[in-house]
């Protein structure tokens, strides 16, 4: 049973795989692999990874975001892409890659515990 106060819209997945949920266990168990190593790297590298290569890896994560649908992450994602281009403060672009980093976690949470270990969404 999927919570009340869930952090997840499996909706794009769900049309994207006509509501297999073979299908859908398969895609988010792709993002939790891919978003573990990737988020990761970003949180480890956090204070040394330019803004250049930072914009890249936010860049390329969107799309996987978006598909896996942790609400607000693609949103975030977002806002540091604009804050790296507008040349915002360094502790500004921290404070939002924290933030996307924890939200992350939390949904992975959630993708793990309602949507891979139940049978029905």
């Amino acid at each position: 049973m999927v919570p009340n106060n869930s952090r997840i819209d499996l909706s794009f997945l769900q049309n994207f795989t006509s509501q297999d949920e073979e299908k859908v266990r398969y895609y988010i168990q792709i993002y939790i692999k891919t978003a573990t190593q990737m988020f990761g790297e970003l949180e480890k590298s956090m204070d040394t990874i330019s803004n250049e290569d930072l914009y890249a890896r936010i860049h390329s994560l969107k799309p996987q975001t978006r598909y896996v649908g942790i609400i607000g992450l693609t949103e975030l994602l977002v806002e540091i892409e604009m804050a790296i281009k507008n040349k915002s403060n360094r502790e500004v672009i921290r404070q939002k890659l924290e933030a996307a980093i924890n939200l992350n976690k939390l949904g992975m949470q959630e993708l793990e515990s309602h949507y891979l270990a139940e049978k029905n969404f």
